[in-house]
């Protein structure tokens, strides 16, 4: 399973690489987002990018696009819900 998920994802890189993703995203208006990682994230991030010899920017298009595809196929992240109580204080005047 590892090995199929890891020729998947080499293949989408590679597709980034070639231009094909850049291709497909001239058809329409592409807009820049940002994203907010903490410290450790970004250095997860950068390790993988780095053991797959990609840029981060093209492991984020990556992420996101099969994300995307994911959820296309029906796919869902499982979703969990909490209470929380909240005390609101009254303002002194």
């Amino acid at each position: 399973m590892a090995d199929k998920k890891r020729q998947a994802v080499d293949s989408a890189v590679q597709a980034i690489i070639s231009g094909q993703a850049k291709a497909q995203a001239k058809a329409g208006k592409v807009t820049p987002l940002g994203v907010k990682l903490d410290p450790a994230e970004i250095a997860q991030l950068d390790r993988a990018a780095a053991d797959l010899e990609v840029s981060r920017h093209s492991l984020l298009q990556y992420a996101i696009r099969q994300f995307l595809a994911d959820w296309q196929r029906g796919e869902r992240p499982e979703i969990t819900t909490r209470a929380v109580r909240v005390l609101h204080v009254p303002k002194t005047k």
